[in-house]
C-alpha cells in the first residue's frame, strides 16, 4: 500500500483477490491517498483494517467505498469511516455484522451532521452460510 499511495493523483483504486497479502489493511500516517475518490475491495482475505489513531485523514477526498465478497471482515476500517467526504458505503455478500457496523457509521454522520451518508446491502452471507453453499 505505501507503494500504491505514491500515485498522488489516484482516484480510483480497484483491489481484488489476491492483491493484499495477509489478512489485515494497515495504514499508517506516511500512507494517504489525497485524492482517492473510489474504493474497491473485491474477494480479499481481509478480516481487519487498521489506520493509526490521531486526527491523520487518509483518504481525505474519498466518496464511495465498495466491499464484495469479503466475509471476513467484520468492521469498516476506521479510515475510511471517519472520511469527511463518504457519500456511499456499498456491500454486496458481506457478513451481516459488517452491514450491521457500516449502518452504525451512517448514524455516526448523521449524528455530527456530515454530509448525507448512505449505505447499500445486497445479499449479505455469513461466512457460515457461505461455506454451507460449497
Amino acid at each position: 500500500m505505501s507503494i500504491i499511495s505514491k500515485l498522488p493523483e489516484l482516484e480510483v483504486l480497484k483491489l481484488k483477490g489476491g492483491a493484499l497479502l495477509g489478512d489485515e489493511w494497515k495504514a499508517t500516517d506516511q500512507i494517504v491517498f489525497p485524492k482517492l475518490r473510489f474504493l474497491l475491495l473485491d474477494n480479499l482475505f481481509l478480516e481487519k483494517g487498521e489506520t493509526t489513531t490521531g486526527s491523520h485523514d487518509h483518504f481525505p477526498s474519498l466518496e464511495r467505498v465498495n466491499i464484495t465478497y469479503c466475509n471476513l471482515l467484520k468492521e469498516i476500517p476506521q479510515g475510511f469511516a471517519d472520511s469527511k467526504t463518504l457519500e456511499l458505503i456499498e456491500l454486496h455478500k458481506c457478513d451481516p455484522s459488517l452491514v450491521a457496523f457500516a449502518e452504525k457509521i451512517q448514524e455516526k454522520h448523521e449524528d455530527c451532521r456530515r454530509n448525507k451518508l448512505k449505505v447499500s446491502a445486497f445479499d449479505s452471507v455469513s461466512l457460515e452460510e457461505w461455506l454451507s453453499f460449497l
